[in-house]
């Protein structure tokens, strides 16, 4: 599938579908700030949430080395409470964020994170990791100010997708080292280390941190709404995908995935797992989706 930026951004879509049904209270009270927004002729609140743990200096070399240069864009840190104040001595009291609890993984983080979104008021929550090194202008690789620069650009310009098509739950973007042909969209199932959401949607439970990404993607899914990749722009990353220490190189992660595994098929029953060369060394099998 592919089209141009227009025509997706201003595309009918059928109203009669079906809206989703969990969390009700959240989802009027999303659909309520959602169309006072457009009764005031304003954009959707964006949020972008680094969830961090034990890697100030991985965040530091990384996300924060641009995200600090964004104009317009409310960005922060969710960190544990044990690391609060080590963070806002390197990053700022403002930028930091303490979440509930510490140790409980990535799974609570996100639930914080999507707790702090709608009490502030954020329409969509753009997830990134905090080995994050930029983005990508198709191939074509920024320094942090440029990277900072396409970023503010191009999140509001992403966010006006989200208004237009009511079915959109999710834009997710490519690694910049999986980028071959140059096209705009296209469908995926797949969200991963970076990904736009609306905040009604977001996955967060506390067992799932491993195939938190896998299980946003999911959720989307079996809600009845659409993921899009953004196939322009791609992730930097400055570290290996999986690698690096502290975050959740703390855990077991191969002991979590196989729990995991159990909360996965709640969201979605018929889904199968494969073996992958990772150190987690299981992952779902997007072949048996179908949606």
């Amino acid at each position: 599938m592919r089209t141009s930026w227009h025509a997706f951004a201003t595309r009918k879509w059928n109203e009669n579908e079906t809206e989703p049904t969990l969390h009700q209270n959240t989802k009027l009270n999303y659909k309520r700030l959602l169309n006072n927004r457009k009764a005031e002729n304003k954009n959707m609140k964006v949020l972008i949430a680094i969830p961090s743990k034990a890697r100030i200096e991985t965040l530091e070399e990384n996300a924060y080395s641009w995200v600090k240069y964004l104009v317009g864009v409310d960005w922060k840190i969710f960190v544990e409470p044990q690391e609060e104040d080590e963070y806002r001595h390197v990053f700022g009291y403002e930028n930091v964020v303490a979440i509930g609890a510490d140790n409980l993984g990535l799974g609570y983080s996100k639930m914080c994170i999507k707790a702090y979104a709608i009490n502030n008021h954020y329409d969509l929550v753009f997830k990134l990791d905090d080995d994050i090194r930029g983005f990508t202008d198709f191939r074509k690789k920024m320094k942090p100010e440029g990277t900072a620069h396409y970023m503010s650009l191009l999140l509001k310009q992403l966010a006006v997708c989200f208004e237009k098509n009511e079915e959109l739950g999710a834009i997710a973007f490519p690694y910049s080292f999986e980028m071959y042909e140059k096209k705009v969209w296209e469908p995926t199932k797949r969200l991963q280390t970076a990904f736009m959401m609306r905040t009604e949607l977001m996955h967060a439970e506390k067992h799932i941190s491993v195939f938190e990404d896998f299980a946003a993607g999911l959720w989307i899914l079996t809600r009845g709404k659409k993921i899009m990749k953004y196939c322009l722009t791609g992730i930097d990353m400055g570290v290996k995908v999986g690698g690096g220490s502290g975050g959740h190189q703390v855990f077991d992660r191969h002991a979590q995935a196989l729990k995991e595994v159990v909360q996965l098929r709640n969201i979605y029953p018929p889904l199968t797992f494969r073996p992958v060369d990772k150190p987690w060394k299981i992952e779902p099998d997007l072949r048996s989706v179908n949606l």
